[in-house]
C-alpha cells in the first residue's frame, strides 16, 4: 500500500512553508497565491494516490473484509486529503477542479467503491442501529426513512430502465427519466452517508458522488474530464447499487427472459448517452 499514507509525518504543510513567506515580508495576495499553488499541489498529489491505490487494489487478490477495508481506508485518505486541498485552491468552476484531479482512470465496476456494495447490508444495519440509538425525536423518523429509502430509489431506477415503451416511441422523455432516477439515487446515497457521518456509524461508501444535473457546458470542459467525472461516478453508483441489491437486477432480468425481451437489463444498465 502506499507508504505515503503510512508515513505522513514525512509531509512538509502548507502553513509552515506560508508562514516563512511571510516572515520574508511577502504581501498578503503574494502569500494567497503562494497558499493557493501549493494546495494545487496537494490536490495534483493526491489525485495521483488516490488513483495508484485504486489501480494496486485492482491487482491484488483480496482475501477478506479486513483486507479490504485497509485497502478502502488509504483510498479514502487519499481522496479526502485531495478534495481538501480543492476546497483551498480557488478553482474557477467544476470543470476546472475535474480537469484538475482527472480521477476517471479505473474501470468503475473494478473500484473500492463499487466493490464495497458486497458490505451493504451490514452496514446499513449499522446506520440504522445509530439513529435508533441516537437521533432526536425530531430527526429519528425522518433520517430513518431516508435509509430505508434507498431501496425503493434503486428500484425507481430500475424501472426507469425497463421503460421499454418510451425508450422506443419518446427516447427523449426516457433518458431525461432515467437521468433523474440515477441522479437521485445518487444524492440519496450521499444522504445515508452523511447521517452515518453525523452518528459516528461507517459510512455505505467512504466518499460522495457528483450528480449530472448541473448545466453542462461542453465549450468549458476543454479536456473532457468534467464529463468523464460526471459518468464515472455515476457508474460507480451504479455498480455498488448492483451488488448492493443484486436480487433486484436478477429479477429485472428474469422478468426480460420471460416476456421474451431481447433487451438486457444489465446490457442497458450503463448508457454512454445518459450524461
Amino acid at each position: 500500500m502506499s507508504e505515503r499514507l503510512e508515513n505522513t509525518s514525512e509531509i512538509e504543510t502548507n502553513d509552515e512553508e506560508i508562514k516563512k513567506l511571510g516572515e520574508a515580508g511577502v504581501t498578503a495576495a503574494e502569500l494567497h497565491t503562494a497558499l493557493v499553488e501549493n494546495m494545487r499541489e496537494d490536490v495534483a498529489f493526491w489525485a495521483e494516490e488516490y488513483k495508484s491505490i485504486e489501480k494496486a487494489f485492482i491487482s491484488n487478490e483480496i482475501r477478506d473484509k479486513d483486507e479490504f477495508e485497509l485497502w478502502e481506508r488509504d483510498a479514502a485518505e487519499a481522496f479526502h486529503k485531495m478534495e481538501e486541498a480543492a476546497a483551498y485552491s480557488d478553482f474557477k468552476n467544476i470543470y476546472e477542479k475535474d480537469n484538475f484531479e482527472a480521477i476517471a482512470k479505473v474501470a468503475p465496476s473494478e473500484t473500492i467503491e463499487a466493490k464495497s456494495g458486497q458490505y451493504y447490508k451490514e452496514r446499513n444495519q449499522l446506520i440504522i442501529e445509530a439513529i435508533k440509538e441516537k437521533a432526536s425525536e425530531e430527526d429519528r423518523d425522518k433520517e430513518l426513512e431516508t435509509v430505508y429509502g434507498l431501496h425503493q430509489l434503486a428500484a425507481y431506477h430500475i424501472e426507469a430502465q425497463k421503460d421499454y415503451d418510451s425508450r422506443t416511441h419518446d427516447p427523449d422523455q426516457y433518458q431525461a427519466v432515467r437521468r433523474a432516477a440515477h441522479n437521485n439515487l445518487i444524492k440519496g446515497l450521499n444522504a445515508i452517508n452523511h447521517i452515518a457521518e453525523k452518528y459516528g456509524a461507517k459510512r455505505l461508501i467512504f466518499r460522495d458522488f457528483e450528480t449530472n444535473d448541473f448545466a453542462y457546458f461542453r465549450n468549458l470542459d476543454n479536456h473532457g474530464e468534467c464529463e468523464a467525472r460526471a459518468e464515472y461516478d455515476r457508474s460507480c453508483v451504479e455498480n455498488y447499487i448492483r451488488i448492493a441489491f443484486s436480487r433486484d437486477f436478477e429479477a429485472a432480468e428474469r422478468e426480460n427472459i420471460r416476456t421474451n425481451r431481447s433487451d438486457s437489463i444489465v446490457a442497458m444498465f450503463h448508457n454512454a448517452e445518459d450524461y
